[in-house]
């Protein structure tokens, strides 16, 4: 009997021996029966060898996602911190024109913290009497005026603000040259008192210091008038001045004599 591995063999083997004696146009047929017979078979084989091909190359692709959401948070991290160091450039070199204007001696420092209860009007500096920090030093932004040392430490000190209640500061409406004094609010606004009801003071002026008093050398920039009025039951003007300081975005500051 024969075996069925011997059979096939014998067949295959009569087809190729048949196909080459054939006439051409009944091989052609058989060659298209086969092709059209074993087509879907040898697609779906395609298909399902593309499909392992796709799930054998997913944890490749998601360690690939992954490494490239790694690398976009870098990258974006490092933007935020190339767009800081561009912003204290400009801050240290607005700082940097401001001292080369003033011929006193001074010392940098930076903003670290605000006092809970007085949050608008006084600010915390990395810089104590270890550093050469005094009492009723003053103190600058790049962009002007921005207060006074009130309480120094051995390593940190305590800033009150030009708009804190218990500020005073001379100054002097650079057009009209009219003199006054600079008060805080309780709201935390600048206000410029005892001007007289003749004084040509207006929105838009700007107003520096006087000199007057004795703590604030004279020509430093406070700020900007915004809104002019006759105090209530007094005989004169007072003024509402908006400080060229950012009081709300303080982080480097000079200290001068």
């Amino acid at each position: 009997m024969l075996r069925p591995r011997l059979i096939v063999v014998i067949v295959i083997t009569a087809i190729l021996i048949w196909s080459m004696f054939a006439p051409p146009e009944p091989v052609k047929h058989l060659k298209r029966a086969i092709y059209s017979t074993a087509r879907s078979p040898l697609k779906a084989l395609d298909n399902l060898f593309d499909y392992f091909e796709k799930i054998s190359r997913l944890p490749y692709a998601d360690s690939e996602k992954t490494g490239l959401k790694r690398r976009i948070v870098e990258l974006q991290n490092k933007t935020v911190k190339l767009d800081e160091i561009a912003l204290e450039n400009e801050r240290l070199r607005e700082l940097l024109g401001f001292k080369k204007e003033i011929e006193k001696q001074s010392i940098p420092a930076s903003v670290i913290g605000r006092d809970p209860n007085n949050w608008s009007s006084v600010v915390f500096i990395d810089k104590g009497r270890g550093d050469g920090i005094r009492n009723d030093m003053v103190v600058i932004s790049g962009n002007g005026l921005i207060g006074r040392i009130r309480e120094p430490g051995e390593a940190m000190s305590k800033v009150m603000l030009i708009n804190d209640i218990d500020s005073k500061v001379g100054a002097i409406v650079q057009n009209s040259r009219e003199t006054g004094l600079l008060t805080g609010t309780a709201q935390g606004e600048c206000k410029l008192i005892y001007l007289s009801l003749e004084s040509e003071v207006s929105a838009g002026d700007k107003v520096l210091t006087s000199g007057m008093g004795g703590i604030y050398p004279k020509g430093l920039l406070i700020g900007e008038i915004i809104k002019v009025a006759k105090e209530k039951g007094r005989l004169y003007k007072f003024a509402i001045i908006q400080p060229s300081g950012k009081f709300s975005k303080l982080e480097e500051v000079l200290c001068i004599e």
